[in-house]
C-alpha cells in the first residue's frame, strides 16, 4: 500500500510539475505578445494625410486665382509673388510621394495616373513662372491652361486621403483593443500561476516535514545498523585473529616440512652425484641423471614454496652488503651454462662502463633474481640468444639506479598471459613443454623480493619475437674494496695514538664496539646518549666519533649536528653506526653529513673496512683491512655461527661470555619496556623500542629474532601490535638460550662454534 501511495505521489508531483511548465510558457507567452502589440501601436503615428492633400488643393487655387489676371493682361492681387506661391504649391504637390498618401496613390492605379499628369504639368508650368510673373500674358495663359484641369483630380486625391484616415484609426482602434484582451490574458495567466505557486510552497512545506520524520526515522535505523555493524566488526576481529593463528600454523608447518624434506633430499641429490661419478653402465647413468634432475626441481620447488610463505608472511629480510656487479653477473652465468648447453643457447654479458665497481644491497637476493629470469629465458629459448644486460640509469649522490634485464628471443609471451604471469603458480601457455620444467612461483617470488628491495619488475614481450624481463633498484655505491672485490690480501687495521668517542644506549652495543676498537690500538671513551657525548666533547677532542642513530633524546644525527656547530670535534670524523641497513639508509646518511657508515651486527674486519679510509684525514696508519667471510649459520638457521667466532676471536673468550649475560639481561629489559609501550598504545615507543632490540640482537648474530624486531619495527605504525608482540618475545628468548647453549657446549672454542 506505502509503494502505491509513494508511486502516485509522485506521479502527482510530476503531473504538477508539467501543468505548472505550461502554466508558466502561457503565461511567458502572453506577455510577449503583450509587448509586440505594445510595440505597434507605440510606433505606428498616423499621418494627417486629410491636411496634406487639403493644402495642395488650397493651393492650387490659390495659384489659379494670381494666374487668371495675368492671362487677361491685368496685375495679380495682394497676396505672395507668383513665384512663390507656385513653390507652395509644387512642395504641397511632394506630400504625395511618401508615406500613408503615395501608399494610397499606389492602391488607386487610376488615381494614381491622374496624379502623374498633375505632376507633368505642374514641371511643364514651372517653365513658364517667371515670364508670367514679369507680365507675359501668354506664359500666364499657358500656365493657366496647364493647371486649371486638375482641380477635380486634387480633390479625388482629398477624398482618397479621407479613406485612408479612416482606415488608420480603424487599425488604431482594433489595436487598443488587442492590447485590453493581451492585458486581461496576461492578468489570468498570471493570477492563476500565483494559485500554483502558493499550493506548490503548502505542498513543499507538507513534503519537508514528511521527509524530515523519514530522515529521523532513517537516523534511528542507522544507529541500529551500526551497533550491529560494530557486533559484527567484533567477531570479525575475532575471525582475523584466527585466521592469523591458521596462517601462522601454517607457516611454521611449511617451514618444518621443507626443513624436514630438504635434509633426506641433500642426501638423495649427494648420493646420486657419487654413483654418478662412479657408474659406468649407460643406463644406470641415465636413471641416476633423471633422478637428480627430479631431485633438483624437487629442491628448487621446496626453496620456492618457502620462500614465498617467508614472503607473505613478512618474515623474509635482506642482508644488504658490498658486492661487485661484475661477480655476480659472472656467478649466475656459471650456474645457468649447463641450461644454456642444452637448449643450445648463446649468453652474452652486457655492463655499463658508468656502473660502480663496488655496490651496496642484497646481493643473494638480487643474484636470486637473476637465476630466476635468466633460468626462465633458457627454459623457452631454443637455439637462440639470452642476455643479460646492466645498465647505470641515474647517478646521485651515493646512489645509482640499476636497470637489470635478461632478454631473449625465444617464444614470447602473450598479452593475455602478461597480466597475470607474475602471480603464484601461474605459466606459460607451453611451460610443460619448457626444458627443466616449470613450477610458476619464480616470478610471483621475483616480483616479490624486487617490491622488498624498494624496486619494480616490467616484461615486454611479444609472441614469436622474444621477451625482456627487467628490473631496477636504487643501490649505493662504494669504492670498490675487499668487501666486494676477491682476493685482496688480509691486512690489520692499527688505530695507535687515536681518539674514539664511542656514542650508545644499548650497553652491551657499547661495550662489543668499544672492545673492537680497543683491539685495533684506539683509545676509547663512551658515552650512553646524545647529551652526554656533546658534554664530553666540550672537555676534549677527538679524532673520531661513532654514533649510534637512534637514540632516545638526542639522536646520532642531532648529536653530530650539535658538536659540528659549536665547534667541537670539527676536524674529527663521524661514523654512523645502526641497524638500519638499506642502501637509501646509507645514503640518507651519508647525505646529513655523516663519514662513513657502519651496519649492525658490526664485525671487527666490517669496522676496519669502514674505518680506514677515514685515515686519510688523520694523523697515523692507513692501512685497510680485508672483509669479514660470508656468513655460516647454525643447522636450524636461527643464529649466525660465523659471526659470534669472529667476535669471540675479536674480543676474547671471557668478554664475549660477559657481554651475551649483559645482552640477556637487557633484552628481557627491553621486551618489558616494549610490553608497556604496546599497552599504552605509544606507536612510535613500539618502533624505537623494537629498532633497539633488532639492533641488541643483530650484534650477537640472532638471525629469526633479529628479522622479528625488524619486521616489527616496520609494522609498528600499521599493524595489530599485541599479536606481533608474542612471537617476539617467544623468538628472542629462543634465540639467546640457542645461543647461550651453543657456548656453553662448545665452551666458545671459535672454531668449533662454526664448525
Amino acid at each position: 500500500m506505502s509503494g502505491r501511495l509513494s508511486e502516485f505521489m509522485a506521479l502527482a508531483r510530476y503531473g504538477f510539475l508539467a501543468l505548472f511548465a505550461v502554466l508558466l510558457g502561457f503565461t511567458a507567452n502572453a506577455f510577449i505578445e503583450l509587448g509586440d502589440v505594445q510595440n505597434r501601436i507605440r510606433y505606428r503615428i498616423p499621418e494627417n494625410t486629410i491636411w496634406a492633400a487639403a493644402q495642395t488643393e488650397i493651393e492650387l487655387a490659390r495659384t489659379l486665382a494670381q494666374l487668371a489676371p495675368l492671362a487677361a493682361g491685368n496685375r495679380a492681387g495682394s497676396g505672395p509673388s507668383l513665384p512663390l506661391q507656385f513653390d507652395l504649391l509644387w512642395s504641397r504637390a511632394q506630400l504625395y510621394r511618401s508615406g500613408a498618401l503615395a501608399a494610397a496613390l499606389q492602391s488607386q492605379p487610376g488615381v494614381k495616373a491622374s496624379f502623374d499628369r498633375f505632376q507633368a504639368d505642374l514641371t511643364n508650368a514651372d517653365t513658364f513662372v517667371k515670364p508670367a510673373d514679369a507680365g507675359d500674358r501668354e506664359a500666364a495663359l499657358r500656365m493657366l491652361e496647364l493647371l486649371t484641369p486638375h482641380r477635380e483630380a486634387i480633390r479625388e486625391l482629398t477624398m482618397t486621403s479621407l479613406n485612408n484616415d479612416r482606415k488608420e484609426r480603424e487599425e488604431l482602434s482594433r489595436n487598443h483593443d488587442l492590447l485590453q484582451q493581451q492585458l486581461s490574458r496576461f492578468g489570468s495567466a498570471a493570477a492563476i500561476l500565483l494559485g500554483f505557486l502558493l499550493l506548490y510552497l503548502l505542498f513543499s512545506e507538507r513534503r519537508a516535514r514528511s521527509l524530515l520524520n523519514d530522515a529521523k526515522s532513517a537516523q534511528a535505523q542507522m544507529q541500529k545498523a551500526q551497533a550491529r555493524s560494530e557486533e559484527q566488526a567484533s567477531q570479525m576481529e575475532l575471525l582475523a585473529r584466527k585466521a592469523t593463528t591458521a596462517s601462522k600454523a601454517k607457516t611454521e608447518f611449511l617451514a618444518m616440512m621443507s626443513h624436514d624434506i630438504r635434509t633426506p633430499l641433500n642426501a638423495i641429490i649427494g648420493l646420486s652425484e657419487i654413483m654418478n661419478r662412479d657408474e659406468t653402465d649407460a643406463r644406470k647413468r641415465q636413471y641416476i641423471e633423471t633422478i637428480l634432475r627430479a631431485s633438483d626441481s624437487l629442491l628448487s620447488l621446496i626453496n620456492d614454496i618457502l620462500d614465498l610463505t617467508r614472503l607473505e608472511a613478512g618474515k623474509l629480510s635482506l642482508s644488504p652488503g658490498e658486492f661487485s656487479p661484475e661477480e655476480l653477473v659472472r656467478e649466475v652465468m656459471d650456474v645457468t651454462e649447463v641450461l644454456a648447453r642444452q637448449n643450445r643457447n648463446a649468453i652474452s654479458v652486457e655492463i655499463d662502463p658508468d656502473l660502480p665497481a663496488a655496490l651496496i644491497g642484497d646481493r643473494d637476493r638480487i643474484r636470486q633474481v637473476l637465476m630466476n629470469l635468466v633460468g626462465n629465458a633458457n627454459k623457452f629459448t631454443v637455439n637462440g640468444r639470452v642476455s643479460i644486460q646492466l645498465r647505470c640509469k641515474r647517478r646521485r649522490t651515493g646512489v645509482v639506479t640499476v636497470r637489470f634485464s635478461v632478454c631473449d628471443n625465444g617464444r614470447g609471451i602473450s598479452e593475455s598471459l602478461q597480466k597475470r604471469l607474475f602471480q603464484p603458480f601461474e605459466q606459460g601457455e607451453d611451460s610443460r613443454d619448457a626444458r627443466g620444467g616449470s613450477t610458476g612461483l619464480g616470478l610471483a617470488i621475483s616480483e616479490r623480493l624486487v617490491r622488498m628491495m624498494g624496486g619494480s619488475i616490467g616484461l615486454e614481450s611479444e609472441p614469436g619475437k622474444g621477451s625482456t624481463f627487467s628490473f631496477e633498484l636504487d643501490l649505493a655505491f662504494a669504492e670498490a674494496t675487499s668487501a666486494a672485490l676477491p682476493n685482496k690480501a688480509k691486512q690489520e687495521l692499527n688505530l695507535a695514538g687515536l681518539d674514539l668517542l664511542v656514542v650508545d644506549d644499548t650497553p652491551a652495543n657499547l661495550l662489543v664496539a668499544e672492545s673492537m676498537l680497543q683491539r685495533l690500538g684506539a683509545r676509547t671513551v663512551t658515552a650512553a646518549s646524545g647529551e652526554e657525548a656533546v658534554e664530553i666533547a666540550k672537555q676534549r677532542r677527538f679524532d673520531i666519533v661513532v654514533l649510534d642513530v637512534l637514540m632516545p633524546g638526542m639522536d646520532g644525527p642531532t648529536a653530530m649536528a650539535c658538536m659540528r656547530d659549536s665547534g667541537m670535534c670539527a676536524d674529527a670524523a663521524f661514523v654512523a653506526m645502526t641497524a638500519y641497513s638499506m642502501p637509501k639508509d646509507k645514503a640518507r646518511l651519508i647525505q646529513a653529513g655523516f663519514d662513513a657508515y657502519i651496519a649492525r651486527p658490526v664485525r671487527m674486519k666490517q669496522l676496519g673496512s669502514a674505518l680506514a679510509p677515514l685515515l686519510a684525514q688523520l694523523s697515523g696508519p692507513r692501512e685497510q683491512v680485508a672483509p669479514a667471510p660470508e656468513a655460516v649459520v647454525s643447522p636450524d638457521g636461527s643464529i649466525d655461527l660465523e659471526l659470534i667466532r669472529s667476535m669471540a676471536e675479536d674480543i676474547g673468550e671471557e668478554t664475549f661470555r660477559l657481554l651475551v649475560n649483559q645482552a640477556q639481561v637487557e633484552t628481557e629489559q627491553a621486551l618489558e619496556k616494549l610490553e608497556v609501550s604496546v599497552s599504552n598504545g605509544d606507536r612510535e615507543a613500539v618502533r624505537q623500542s623494537a629498532h633497539k632490540l633488532a639492533g641488541l640482537l643483530g650484534q650477537f648474530g640472532l638471525i629469526d629474532a633479529t628479522n622479528a624486531a625488524r619486521i616489527l619495527e616496520a609494522k609498528a605504525t600499521t599493524s595489530a601490535l599485541d599479536q606481533t608482540l608474542p612471537d617476539m618475545r617467544d623468538i628472542a628468548i629462543r634465540g639467546l638460550s640457542a645461543l647461550r647453549a651453543r657456548i656453553d657446549q662448545e665452551r666458545v672454542n671459535p672454531h668449533r662454534i662454526a664448525a
